[in-house]
């Protein structure tokens, strides 16, 4: 077992078999004695191979990837310029990487702490993954049952979320059991340039009130400081939905910013995850073309104070929605301003994945999602 160092770029934990890049080049055949390492998850024989590349310092950049490998780490010499895939862990700056490990040799990569292990063992492994686990713990069980997620009689499961209008609303939220937090726009931590200090000690404040629990931050897509919300997903689920007119395409916005940000937090060496991007829904119009056209991992629905939701169009409209967001597999979550008994039979006789209601009413909700089904839902709105 050989253990080297190197400096921290993407975080995460990848086992694999090691390739060395020569000429710029990944070899268009697998290298000779990786069998071991064509199995999918599940045990069955792969097409393809787990792959961690390694990069001597002459070779900074690789663009090109035959079909038979499967990229799940980087390893570099190079420090100055990163490479690779944003998403799989990465270390740069390991000396001698490209001297020392030999082809289809197995590799386990830290991109959280930068430290690659060649020929690792199996207790190696076991520690490294708990030991990544306490260091960015993405998610955390909760126990008391206030905190289980609400399930219908008909057992469909329904995502209870908080909503916080200020940094303040986001404790009262977690203690009634919210299973997730939506943080509206207007706070210091959405906003870009000098006050990167001070708004990356709002987020800060935010995830401490809420371990491990998902969090969705609705603000217009010129607004946020992609960087600093990049950094915080190394440790939490973090939803930014892109709020402004769907006709606009926000979202196509805001994925536009978090390339050049993913770049930035690159070529600083500073950990980060993945922020997934969504959308807004305005009721009576078409299905958002952010939506259509793959770029939302979430749909909002907010219908606005005073609005009547279980008017016969807007349930219709609803409905509607979900049904085009299933076909994508994308959820959609719906915003409750008023009485949240009828948002809820709403919300549950169209099949919404999830819901979002002030801290205050997150218990009573769902309770009464857990006294309720489909069909009695469809049943009360119908009037029978």
């Amino acid at each position: 077992m050989q253990r080297l160092r190197g400096v921290p770029c993407v975080p995460g934990i990848a086992l694999g078999a090691a390739v060395c890049v020569r000429d710029g080049m990944v070899p268009a055949d697998p290298p000779p004695g990786l069998q071991g390492f064509r199995r999918n998850a599940s045990g069955e024989p792969s097409t393809t191979f787990d792959v961690i590349l390694v990069l001597p310092a002459a070779e900074p950049t690789v663009r090109d990837f035959p079909d038979w490998l499967r990229l799940v780490g980087v390893v570099s010499e190079n420090v100055d310029r990163p490479i690779g895939r944003p998403w799989v862990p990465m270390v740069l700056g390991a000396a001698g990487a490209g001297d020392t490990i030999d082809d289809t040799s197995l590799m386990l990569v830290d991109g959280t702490r930068g430290v690659v292990v060649v020929d690792p063992t199996a207790e190696t492994v076991a520690a490294f993954q708990a030991d990544h686990e306490r260091i960015a713990p993405r998610k955390r069980y909760y126990i008391d049952r206030i905190h289980q997620p609400a399930r219908t009689l008909d057992n469909r499961t329904v995502r209870v979320s908080g909503l916080a209008w200020s940094v303040e609303d986001v404790a009262p939220a977690i203690d009634a059991g919210a299973d997730a937090v939506c943080l509206m726009s207007g706070l210091s931590l959405l906003h870009s340039g000098e006050e990167a200090q001070y708004q990356s000690g709002d987020i800060s404040a935010v995830l401490s009130d809420m371990p491990g629990k998902p969090l969705t931050i609705v603000a217009d897509p010129a607004a946020p400081d992609m960087a600093v919300l990049l950094e915080w997903a190394a440790r939490s689920d973090i939803t930014l939905v892109a709020s402004g007119d769907q006709d606009a395409m926000p979202a196509r916005e805001a994925l536009s910013r978090l390339a050049p940000a993913q770049e930035a937090c690159m070529a600083d060496c500073r950990p980060f995850g993945e922020v997934r991007i969504g959308c807004l829904a305005q009721p009576g119009l078409p299905a958002p073309p952010d939506l259509m056209m793959g770029r939302a991992a979430r749909v909002l629905v907010d219908p606005g104070p005073g609005a009547d939701i279980t008017h016969p169009d807007f349930v219709e409209w609803l409905g509607q929605l979900v049904r085009t967001a299933n076909v994508m597999l994308v959820p959609v979550e719906l915003m409750l301003h008023g009485d949240t008994g009828a948002g809820i039979d709403v919300a549950v006789a169209q099949r919404v994945a999830g819901i979002v209601t002030v801290p205050a009413s997150v218990e009573a909700a769902k309770a009464r999602i857990g006294q309720t089904d489909t069909e009695e839902c469809r049943a009360r709105l119908a009037g029978d």
